[in-house]
């Protein structure tokens, strides 16, 4: 990226870090893509796919409810068969809390009949069902 602009620095920095690992003798000549390494994130894709399910379920119960998107819920319960799943959003707890303004997440195991968020006592709490949560999106979308 610097080279156009400091031809002379990035070939220095070239020439002392990398002509020997590669035997390119300048960086002029470089072919990157056989020097880089493609990476693939498949798991990370598929756990950043259902936190934006478990938000977009979030947003959508308020929405319909008429509340602001801001209105804080007392509890949010994620529910679902899969041990697994559960466990890979755990890490992501805080995140969730932020988008969500949920102040407090717990994780149950097992079905529910649909998820919901009701109000009891002035106070917000949603139960998403994270098996059948893309399910309802695209039932509410017909």
């Amino acid at each position: 990226m610097f080279a156009p602009y400091l031809p002379h620095v990035t070939e220095t920095i070239y020439d002392s870090l990398f002509t020997s690992s590669f035997n390119i003798p300048s960086i002029r000549i470089t072919e990157f893509k056989d020097t880089q390494t493609p990476h693939s994130y498949e798991s990370s894709e598929r756990i950043i796919e259902k936190l934006i399910n478990i938000i977009s379920a979030i947003r959508r119960f308020k929405t319909e409810k008429q509340l602001s998107l801001k209105v804080p819920l007392s509890s949010l319960t994620l529910h679902s068969i899969h041990q697994n799943l559960l466990k890979e959003i755990i890490p992501h707890e805080q995140l969730i809390k932020g988008i969500t303004h949920a102040q407090a997440i717990t994780y149950a195991s097992g079905n529910i009949k649909h998820s919901s968020l009701e109000k009891q006592d002035d106070r917000w709490f949603a139960v998403l069902d994270l098996d059948h949560i893309t399910d309802e999106k695209e039932e509410s979308a017909s």
